[in-house]
């Protein structure tokens, strides 16, 4: 609920119109005597009108609404956005217009009669000022609430979107828009689970490999796969840089541990990277700055 009393009767308005299965025609005859005025009706029920005591009354003497919600509007200020009668009348008489059209050309796509309501109205207002390009913009909007319905099919990700259509049916945008905002969070928070799961696997695996060519003794097949993962997964650094760290921290291992197969893979790796690295050409790197500077590099006996 809002702390608009306007938009809080408008909602009130609503519920209990649709509690008791009326249209916003029947509403407009009970309520106005005039079945006609459903897009006033449709506008009232988005707080969109500054409505006087008596018609306040009538609204309430036909839906019983609650008290102290009739209370607030009586004694509420008009709404922040009143527009001169004359202009709130010729977008009433506009929408009324538009609504006949998308209803006699039978291109209502399936839309609920609240929903064809609330698109008039707000195709005929803001910066729809003639009734063409309001009728445009209504038809497309109906076109688009159409790949609302038909994406519900497409998955269980998206089922959610039977909710949606059924809340802009209603004209309950705000709703439909929160349970977007919901299930995109809820989204995105399930594909970032699943890509640290897939992170920890691929880590598990690139262990594994390591291991896997370690056995075998490859260390040509274990610098290969190493390219791969950079290359894949380059980080901030790049992939030149990040194997460039591999090599140093695999020639230092090698030496301190005297790890041939550490220092052999090494090898490749900087064979691999001093014929690749991007830039060296351009002198923005000069690999032999780059490339490995303990003294047992060259005295290492590779083969």
């Amino acid at each position: 609920m809002t702390s608009d009393p306007w938009k809080e009767l408008g909602y009130a308005i609503r519920q209990a119109r649709l509690g008791k299965g009326w249209s916003r025609e029947q509403l407009a005859h009970e309520a106005l005597g005039n079945g006609d005025r459903k897009s006033y009706v449709g506008q009232v029920e988005k707080g969109r009108r500054n409505l006087s005591a008596e018609t306040i009354d009538k609204f309430d003497q036909v839906l019983s609404l609650p008290e102290d919600i009739v209370k607030a509007a009586h004694l509420a200020d008009p709404p922040a956005k009143v527009e001169p009668k004359e202009e709130i009348d010729r977008q009433e008489r506009d929408a009324e217009m538009v609504y006949n059209r998308i209803l006699r050309e039978g291109e209502t796509y399936g839309a609920s009669d609240d929903l064809l309501i609330d698109l008039a109205n707000n195709y005929t207002m803001g910066n729809y000022r003639d009734r063409e390009t309001a009728y445009i913009g209504v038809r497309d909007a109906l076109e688009a609430s159409t790949k609302l319905r038909s994406g519900s099919n497409s998955g269980t990700d998206f089922a959610f979107l039977d909710t949606v259509s059924e809340l802009n049916n209603i004209g309950d945008y705000e709703e439909a828009n929160r349970l977007f905002d919901a299930e995109e969070k809820a989204m995105r928070r399930a594909h970032r689970a699943e890509m640290e799961r897939l992170a920890e696997v691929e880590r598990q695996m690139l262990e594994k490999r390591l291991a896997q060519f370690r056995l075998q003794n490859t260390p040509k097949a274990a610098a290969e796969y190493w390219l791969q993962h950079f290359k894949r997964n380059p980080g901030e650094k790049g992939w030149q840089r990040e194997t460039l760290s591999k090599i140093v921290e695999l020639n230092r291992n090698g030496n301190n541990l005297n790890n041939l197969f550490d220092l052999r893979t090494a090898l490749f790796l900087a064979n691999y990277l001093k014929k690749n690295w991007q830039g060296a050409k351009q002198g923005k790197c000069s690999f032999s700055a780059c490339t490995l500077s303990e003294p047992s590099w060259r005295a290492s006996t590779l083969g």
